[in-house]
């Protein structure tokens, strides 16, 4: 049976997540709606950020009557664990849900003692170096394998961290996460699309868009390569910060591409970005977790071309919704920019290949129900 019906029980969840919520981006906004749903089901999900939430996106929660909160738990104190407890104990809470935090957190250990009846979960959103393991992570596995007991269930957010977990040894009760998106808001408007565009004197340009945190991992660097190979009417939109980009910068600038390459910085909506955009480039050089941003990309009905690399080809369907490259080979992205710009029509029809993936595989109404069940408390069914 559905976890969507009204006869499964969910239980009540304090959903922890290591996220300075700065934006209401979309991973903040698949939270805000699991703790939508779980009201409507008669149950709790109640998120605690590291910060604050922004006003307009704590007065939304006050607006639907969901409760939020905030604690930074990367550090311990007893003052911050009395506060943790507290939120436990008022709110009735039967799964604390960690997302983003160490595996080996205190606080898991600290609630084992003084909450024993609590149960904890984990989802790995963690994006990988590629570097195999030393000899100390094997002497180490073993300890390991003990202190992750406490965790009733893993959640990886694609098949590749999945794999990754299983190979560590260390976990049981693993289960696949896909994150889902909101169709409705990420979604193709010509209207946004031309205003921008003629806002910017771009109605003619082929734009590439990257939004990323400007990191080295994240290969930003690699597109700025393939630009300078490619003709003068592609331009490259740089949406995100980080450390990387006063050096991103100075390299548009050695590689005279200062015209050609807009940073917009951190952006708290980037659809508009997208609907006015050709093509999205992921250029990650690590192993990428899974690439939400991607997922964004595909819903507006951009063609994806992106590094073949970590969770990413997960969501990438090859020659049909995008292309794939091997990561950091500039000339190999060159020539996937090229196919598109040489096919006008190929590029239209991945466009429309990639939103009708997005909304038949990771919108809203297709991935919310495997979410929930996550959390059914399957022996406490309600009786009408």
């Amino acid at each position: 049976m559905s976890p969507a019906s009204n006869s499964i029980r969910l239980r009540r969840v304090l959903f922890v997540v290591n996220l300075n919520p700065t934006k209401f981006g979309s991973l903040e906004e698949q939270i805000f709606i699991l703790a939508h749903t779980f009201k409507r089901r008669h149950s709790l999900f109640v998120p605690v950020f590291v910060r604050p939430l922004r006003e307009k996106n704590e007065s939304a929660y006050q607006k639907a009557g969901l409760p939020v909160a905030h604690l930074d738990l990367k550090q311990f104190t007893i003052s911050t664990s009395l506060k943790l407890m507290h939120l436990i104990d008022y709110h009735k809470i039967e799964i604390v849900h960690w997302n983003l935090y160490k595996p080996t957190n205190i606080y898991v250990g600290l609630l084992t003692i003084a909450r024993p009846r609590v149960m904890h979960f984990m989802t790995d959103h963690i994006s990988r170096t590629l570097s195999g393991a030393n000899s100390s992570q094997f002497v180490k596995r073993w300890i390991k394998r003990i202190l992750f007991r406490r965790y009733s269930k893993v959640g990886g957010i694609s098949n590749f961290v999945l794999e990754d977990l299983r190979q560590q040894g260390c976990w049981g009760n693993l289960f696949r996460q896909y994150h889902f998106i909101n169709s409705d808001r990420f979604k193709p408007n010509p209207y946004v699309r031309a205003k921008i565009r003629d806002c910017h004197n771009l109605a003619d340009r082929f734009i590439l868009l990257v939004v990323a945190h400007l990191i080295p991992e994240k290969g930003v660097d690699v597109v700025l390569k393939a630009l300078k190979a490619l003709p003068t009417h592609v331009v490259l939109w740089i949406v995100g910060e980080g450390t990387e980009r006063d050096s991103l910068e100075a390299r548009a600038r050695q590689f005279n591409l200062k015209e050609r390459v807009m940073f917009w910085g951190l952006q708290e909506n980037v659809e508009p970005y997208m609907q006015a955009a050709d093509c999205f480039v992921c250029p990650s050089t690590w192993g990428e977790a899974a690439g939400l941003v991607n997922l964004e990309a595909l819903a507006c009905g951009l063609p994806v071309i992106a590094s073949a690399i970590g969770g990413i080809p997960e969501f990438i369907d090859e020659g049909k919704t995008g292309f794939l490259f091997p990561a950091g080979d500039h000339t190999a992205l060159t020539e996937r920019i090229i196919r598109l710009l040489t096919d006008p029509m190929l590029s239209h029809a991945m466009g429309e290949r990639a939103r009708s993936t997005a909304v038949d595989r990771f919108s809203i109404e297709s991935k919310l129900d495997d979410l929930l069940k996550v959390y059914v408390a399957e022996s406490e069914r309600l009786h009408p």
